[in-house]
């Protein structure tokens, strides 16, 4: 069992979390009432989603991009636990986000998910619907995690990155920008 606080309604609150879901809040500077709260500024953010067949991560950044929230919950691979349990976690999650930092989706400015097994656009489209269901209307991209990895450790410079987690998968970008990839074949293998 883990404890948190967070303001709400310009009272701080003490709440109780699910141990697999960790959840911080980072006030910059000792600041005592998140953005949009009773007096608070709005807050222009970016979401970033790291979806994993085993967990799942979600950053909150300003525009600056410096990190004001992140938190872990359950697995959201969509063909391994299906739509309907991808999209009570990713909903739990991004509310929770919210919540705690009193963002509002029409202040987001881009949203970008990188999610095991949204290789294909009939997966990428069916989780793009979930975040427009809970009122974002920004930019939204999905892709595959590999992807997101690849462009995160390489900072978009050529080179080669392999997953070993619960599924694997190498993804190699050359001097040209070509993306070459080998194995994703899940957890199975």
């Amino acid at each position: 069992m883990m404890l948190t606080n967070y303001w709400k309604g310009g009272k701080r609150i003490v709440a109780v979390l699910k141990p697999v879901k960790r959840s911080t809040i980072y006030i910059d500077g000792g600041l005592e009432k998140p953005y949009n709260s009773d007096g608070g500024v709005p807050l222009k953010y970016i979401m970033g989603i790291d979806g994993g067949g085993t967990k799942t991560k979600l950053l909150l950044t300003d525009a600056s991009g410096r990190l004001i929230f992140e938190e872990e919950g359950g697995p959201s691979n969509i063909n391994v636990t299906g739509y309907e349990s991808v999209k009570q976690v990713l909903g739990e999650m991004v509310l929770r986000a919210l919540n705690k930092t009193g963002a509002v989706p029409s202040d987001c400015l881009s949203l970008c998910m990188g999610a095991t097994g949204a290789g294909r656009k009939t997966e990428k489209e069916k989780i793009k619907e979930i975040f427009k269901t809970l009122g974002f209307e920004c930019q939204i991209t999905i892709t595959d995690d590999a992807t997101i990895a690849l462009y995160g450790g390489l900072g978009g410079k050529a080179g080669i990155m392999v997953i070993s987690g619960t599924g694997s998968i190498c993804l190699g970008r050359n001097n040209e920008g070509r993306i070459y990839r080998c194995g994703g074949w899940g957890h199975i293998i």
